[in-house]
């Protein structure tokens, strides 16, 4: 008895019975023959049936219809919706776009116009690099049959010619740091009858010019230039040959018997020239003429295009004008006269020949090659006999 005791004991130290359990055991351990009496089970509480229930009642929702939706737009409609859209954006920036290039253009306006440099006789020029030593020049220039030799370095050269007796105007350059001791003075010097701007390019960095010259008074004319722009105009030479590398060249109102153009890589415009015989010739560039009154005419351009355009044939009867262009296009418009007459000969390789002026008859019609003359083409005084070749490039005759 007392090991069953002690059991329940155990048993309510590990609380797996109640207190009042262990007592009724204990008791009923110490009554022999008796048997504890059984637990009931508590009562299963039930709410009265007039309490409301702690949650309503659950009510079953209907599924939500829902309205009807707009078919979806096609592509055509994304796409026509897109366009309203960007002419409407285009429209209301189309002002703002206007007005900012009209800015654009004004200051590209004035910084070109800073850029030029002022007329007349020794005028300064804005493109000179500040830090160069100045030299002016008034040199006479005796007799005739002279010739005339004037280089630059690294630096603008304009080279114009006048109604006087004198070479006059300005050189500055830059020696180098290495050679700003030893360096030999930049002049004007004269031998016989050659007038030469010496010195030597080893003891220089840059040599710009700005010169004004007799325009009457010199034979040959030899203008050279390198790593910058290049001018020359106004000038009445038996032969002017004029070289131009690495920057722009503008020659105007040339009157010579021979004249000749070379240069490269150089945006080379020429304008009213007169002469006898004329050699053209630019790599890497562009060519526009205007009003080249030369008998027989030479043009070369590689990597070049060739623009030009002629008013009238007045000085000659006969003319012959050979342009070739590689990779570059040949524009030219030309007059018709009753005077003058054509005898086109153009060939384009890869390219296609247009010609268009008046009173042609065709001997031969093709995408890439033309051959035609002007009706009577034997019988008029003014002739004129044009092969033109282009590759990778068309022909355009208005």
């Amino acid at each position: 008895m007392e090991n069953e005791k002690m059991k329940i004991l155990k048993m309510l130290e590990e609380k797996k019975i109640t207190a009042e359990e262990a007592a009724r055991l204990i008791e009923a351990v110490g009554k022999p023959g008796e048997k504890p009496a059984p637990q009931k089970r508590p009562e299963t509480f039930e709410r009265p049936a007039d309490r409301p229930p702690d949650r309503p009642p659950r009510v079953e929702r209907q599924p939500r219809e829902r309205p009807p939706q707009p078919p979806s737009p096609s592509m055509d409609d994304f796409a026509r919706d897109i366009q309203r859209k960007f002419e409407d954006f285009a429209r209301r920036v189309e002002p703002a776009v206007k007005r900012v290039a009209e800015v654009v253009a004004e200051k590209a306006d004035t910084f070109s116009k800073s850029l030029q440099p002022k007329t007349g006789p020794g005028a300064d020029h804005a493109y000179f690099r500040a830090g160069s030593i100045e030299k002016r020049f008034d040199t006479k220039v005796e007799g005739a049959a002279n010739q005339i030799n004037i280089s630059g370095l690294n630096g603008d050269v304009s080279v114009r010619g006048y109604n006087g007796s004198a070479i006059t105007g300005k050189i500055l350059h830059r020696p180098k740091a290495a050679a700003r001791e030893t360096a030999r003075e930049i002049d004007i010097i004269k031998l016989g009858n050659k007038y030469i701007l010496n010195y030597r390019p080893e003891d220089f960095e840059s040599v710009s010019v700005d010169l004004f010259i007799p325009e009457k008074l010199f034979d040959n004319v030899l203008i050279d230039n390198t790593n910058g722009r290049t001018t020359v105009s106004t000038v009445i030479s038996k032969n002017v040959l004029i070289r131009g590398r690495n920057g722009n060249a503008a020659v105007s109102d040339i009157t010579s018997d021979n004249i000749k153009i070379e240069c490269n890589n150089s945006i080379l415009t020429v304008s009213n020239i007169a002469a006898r015989e004329g050699v053209i010739e630019n790599y890497n560039g562009s060519i526009k003429f205007t009003n080249p009154e030369v008998k027989n005419f030479k043009v070369d351009a590689f990597n070049a295009a060739v623009e030009l355009s002629m008013e009238n044939f007045a000085s000659y009867d006969e003319y012959l004008w050979e342009l070739e262009a590689a990779n570059g296009k040949i524009y030219m418009n030309l007059p018709v006269t009753r005077d003058a007459g054509y005898y086109v000969n153009a060939r384009a390789n890869l390219g296609r020949v247009a010609v268009s002026l008046m009173g042609l008859e065709f001997m031969t019609r093709k995408d890439n090659a033309v051959e035609a003359r002007t009706i009577y083409y034997d019988t008029l005084p003014v002739k004129i006999l044009l092969r033109l070749e282009t590759s990778n490039a068309p022909i355009t005759i208005n």
